[in-house]
């Protein structure tokens, strides 16, 4: 169902069903042959496995449930090198914690990847999300130790429901925030220690969702002015001006 080549092109890892359940198989690409075949236990299946090192890549779990197998998130993370050595757990909530408190605590976040570190193929970011009325809700950037698991957060969010954008160098320049009617919302850019507000489309008339950062450092995002579709391309946040790749007369890109 995926296919993900490694950094230094000598390894894929594949996502591919094994009865009711999908598994994350390690092949080199000299000739195909299969270097690991990793099954969670538990008839978890594997989920967006992502490289995090020229040697060393983790993925997400899921459940298939129900007639047509829906998979379901459980949240969980996991980490391995190609040829399966120095596993660790990273996320898992099949042990929570000994009080209703940690226990409510723990079920209402939900980690996700969002940059590898390029000068230590050990850590990554990842972003964690807390639901409100939880101790801590809102959204964190946190370094994660895939060898050892620990995590430290880096920064939080300007305010709720908002995502992160980091670019190639691994720095969190954006945050994506919604309203709770999903059509406004504001954009943040990250300045030094600081978040800054650069477009509030209750205010300006204008959306824009940034989508990634290129290595020249051109912001690409899906941008309109609600006269017409929106249109994916570059675009300078701070007044909006955007030059669409792709914009369609009738649909709007996700």
């Amino acid at each position: 169902s995926s296919v993900r080549i490694s950094p230094t092109g000598e390894f894929l890892a594949v996502v591919a069903p094994r009865g009711d359940q999908d598994v994350l198989v390690i092949m080199r690409t000299s000739d195909l042959s299969i270097v690991r075949l990793n099954q969670l236990p538990d008839k978890k299946s594997v989920f967006q496995p992502r490289w995090v090192g020229p040697n060393r890549l983790m993925f997400g779990a899921i459940r298939k449930i129900g007639t047509f197998a829906q998979p379901v998130g459980l949240g969980e993370w996991y980490a391995v090198d190609a040829d399966g050595g120095r596993p660790r757990t990273i996320v898992t909530y099949d042990t929570l914690g000994p009080t209703d408190r940690a226990r409510q605590a723990q079920m209402g976040e939900r980690y996700g990847m969002l940059h590898p570190m390029l000068e230590d193929d050990t850590k990554v970011l990842m972003t964690v999300t807390r639901a409100r009325g939880i101790e801590g809700s809102g959204s964190e950037v946190v370094l994660v130790d895939t060898l050892s698991g620990r995590k430290s957060t880096q920064l939080r969010a300007p305010r709720a429901d908002c995502g992160f954008v980091a670019d190639a160098q691994a720095q969190v320049r954006f945050a994506n925030c919604f309203d709770d009617d999903m059509i406004n919302g504001e954009l943040y850019e990250r300045r030094g220690n600081r978040w800054e507000l650069i477009n509030r489309s209750a205010d300006t008339g204008m959306r824009i969702r940034v989508s990634d950062i290129a290595p020249d450092g051109r912001v690409y995002a899906i941008a309109d002015h609600r006269q017409r579709p929106a249109g994916f391309g570059v675009v300078t946040p701070a007044n909006g001006e955007d030059t669409a790749s792709f914009r369609d007369p009738v649909t709007e890109p996700l």
